[in-house]
């Protein structure tokens, strides 16, 4: 797969090396678009849809930069990394696809099925009551567990978080000192980031909490 798109290391170099001395995160954009003609080749080079590696692609070009800002790696590194860790996440997706359709379809007929349990033997009333003391006690369990990521940074660090990617998401869910959701771009302007940006760092950081294993019983309750 020759690679016929990105920037070079001396231009990677010296866009990592303003923004870490401005802390200007906006010019990131120039290495996301840069790469972004490796969607469409790495979408027809696996078999896989424009809309699976442009997830893929994100999360990438994420992770790798936060890795370069926090000088875990170097800025010439990025191109390998980079080509590295897609080849890998792209041949991964392509594997476990059926694996996943058929996982999902047996969940959706345990939920289903659990559905209608519940609808058979609780009247509105009794649902509602549950319903809400259920959302209660997953928002509360949220929040220790969001102060818990940011009180513990080698916990956090463990799902490629940091105390202002959980801020970003808690602002954009409300979970916050003013109890209010903040639009992205609110968001953008608290935390001096780019439009696009944000949009990586979110869509990244909402999918890490996902991961989450303590997260389990929050679903779990709300099923």
């Amino acid at each position: 797969m020759e690679q016929q798109y990105g920037l070079t290391a001396e231009q990677l170099d010296e866009i990592f090396t303003h923004v870490k001395a401005t802390k200007h995160h906006q010019y990131g954009d120039e290495i996301y678009k840069a790469y972004l003609p490796a969607i469409n080749v790495y979408a027809n080079t696996y078999g896989l849809t424009h809309e699976q590696v442009r997830d893929i692609y994100s999360e990438v070009v994420a992770f790798i930069y936060d890795k370069i800002i926090k000088d875990i790696i170097q800025p010439a590194d990025f191109n390998i990394c980079f080509t590295n860790i897609m080849k890998r996440q792209c041949a991964a997706c392509n594997t476990k696809g059926e694996m996943e359709e058929k996982q999902f379809q047996s969940g959706m007929l345990r939920i289903s099925y659990a559905n209608n349990i519940s609808t058979s033997n609780l009247n509105n009333e009794t649902n509602g009551y549950n319903r809400q003391r259920l959302m209660a006690y997953s928002l509360l369990y949220t929040l220790n567990l969001f102060n818990e990521l940011k009180n513990n940074p080698k916990l956090a660090d463990q799902y490629h978080l940091d105390a202002t990617r959980i801020s970003m998401v808690q602002d954009l869910y409300g979970i916050n000192a003013e109890g209010r959701t903040y639009s992205v771009a609110e968001i953008v302007q608290k935390y001096n980031i780019s439009e696009r940006m944000a949009g990586v760092m979110l869509a990244m950081a909402v999918k890490n909490i996902r991961h989450i294993k303590e997260f389990d019983k929050v679903v779990k309750y709300l099923k």
